[in-house]
């Protein structure tokens, strides 16, 4: 069993956030001296050397992550076959479930065309993964939990090459490929439109197909587009859905620019840390001046006014007439009360490789962000965006334009061009009549 301040190659151990199926996650500092300060990292160590099941597992994500070596996945750092450990960038960020339950609560928006962006840097991920060599890689359970944001506003997909905790969102199909995780990805940009979990309110016994088609009919009143594109990625069938990543990603750049509207994942990521820091600071604010004689009284006060509270915070989720309020998951855990996020969050179970907030270190992901989808033709391995052409023409002294803009004379100039004429005229008479007379000269 490893112990703060043992050494993983160059980092020692420093506090141990959690331990699953064998594997202890570990925050690490660098220790060998080489560089300035104290630069971070996330270890995950197998806790038993002799578990060849979490060794293995350790040895499969580490190869997953070294072939895909795409932005939009932790960066591997080292990988110590002796220790049974795997280093890891830290990402410092916020669960996309948390910005989901606070726009649920009506303290933050996240718009549809945040929320298609989100969607597409997630799909962009898995083309990644599902393309790399030799033979791709499936991530197999994926949700708003394993969806992160950094610091940034990047997009950052975990759990790759690790296998699925308990009580991790599947496919419905038994053998999972890359149609698989479609349908993963129709769920997480169905809950982000609908802003609740999809089978939050399925009764015991319920068939969760017609839940879910309930649910796309919900949404053929306000995105028709998008319920349309979700039926097939959500088809019970995995051969109705889209046979490759890249039809499926020209199909969410479409409804994309069909939706239109202003995407900022750093605006979401703010407001999230706002809400944070009001929730945080709020209670220091409404106590007023301090009053040591009546320390005693006011814990007896404070949890009155956050019973009180709750029940407002909770308004949206109890309107009979939207079921898809309810922002508890029967596939997930449920979610922490309103009145607890100012707590430090550590990195969920199915998320081992997240670190909070907290870590002051922000591994370097510059083009995260501009590599989204395109229109056809795609061909693999080809950068996508977002962004619309410039349709202008360019005009230059290679590619001028067909047709000339007309001559414009000044005035000025034509007088003095007429005089040049004139001059030349005069010029002309004159050496004629001085020919004449050498002629009549010479002959009379």
């Amino acid at each position: 069993m490893s112990q703060a301040g043992d050494r993983v190659g160059a980092y020692a151990l420093t506090e141990r956030l959690e331990l699953e199926a064998g594997v202890a996650l570990w925050l690490a500092e660098r220790a060998d001296g080489r560089v300035k300060g104290a630069a971070q990292a996330v270890v995950r160590v197998a806790a038993d050397p002799n578990d060849r099941v979490a060794t293995e597992a350790l040895r499969a994500e580490y190869s997953a992550l070294r072939a895909v070596n795409d932005p939009h996945f932790p960066a591997v750092l080292s990988f110590h076959d002796g220790q049974h450990a795997l280093i890891t960038a830290p990402v410092e960020g916020i669960p996309l479930r948390e910005a989901m339950v606070l726009a649920e609560l009506g303290n933050i928006t996240l718009s549809p065309a945040t929320a298609l962006d989100v969607v597409l840097e997630v799909a962009q991920a898995l083309r990644a993964a599902h393309s790399a060599p030799p033979t791709g890689f499936i991530h197999g359970w994926f949700s708003a939990d394993e969806v992160w944001l950094t610091m940034a506003g990047d997009v950052v997909l975990m759990g790759l090459g690790q296998p699925p905790p308990l009580g991790a969102r599947r496919p419905p199909e038994s053998h999972s490929d890359a149609r698989g995780d479609q349908w993963l990805l129709g769920v997480l940009l169905a809950e982000l439109l609908l802003e609740t979990p999809l089978w939050a309110d399925l009764p015991p016994g319920g068939d969760p197909q017609r839940h879910l088609d309930r649910r796309l009919k919900a949404l053929d009143r306000r995105w028709p587009e998008a319920a349309r594109l979700l039926r097939k990625a959500l088809d019970p069938s995995p051969d109705r859905r889209f046979p490759q990543d890249v039809e499926l990603l020209r199909a969410l750049h479409e409804l994309a620019r069909h939706e239109g509207g202003a995407s900022s994942r750093l605006t979401l990521v703010e407001q999230v840390l706002e809400q944070h820091a009001a929730l945080r600071d709020g209670p220091n604010d409404d106590d007023g001046e301090p009053a040591p004689a009546d320390a005693q009284d006011q814990p007896q006060d404070e949890p009155q006014d956050e019973a009180e509270e709750a029940p407002q915070r909770a308004l949206p989720s109890s309107e009979l007439e939207a079921p898809e309020d309810d922002e508890t998951d029967e596939l997930h855990a449920p979610a922490p009360p309103p009145a607890e996020p100012s707590t430090p969050r550590l990195p969920p179970s199915s998320t081992l490789e997240a670190v909070p907030m907290r870590l002051g270190f922000v591994p370097a992901r510059d083009n995260v962000s501009e590599e989204r989808p395109t229109l056809a033709p795609v061909p693999e391995h080809t950068a996508i965006s977002v962004e619309r052409p410039t349709l202008l023409p360019e005009m230059t002294e290679e590619h001028p334009a067909d047709v000339a803009p007309p001559p414009t004379t000044d005035p000025r100039q034509a007088e003095t061009e007429r005089n040049e004429h004139l001059a030349v005229i005069a010029v002309g008479v004159f050496a004629v009549v001085g020919l004449m007379a050498v002629v009549w000269m010479i002959f009379a």
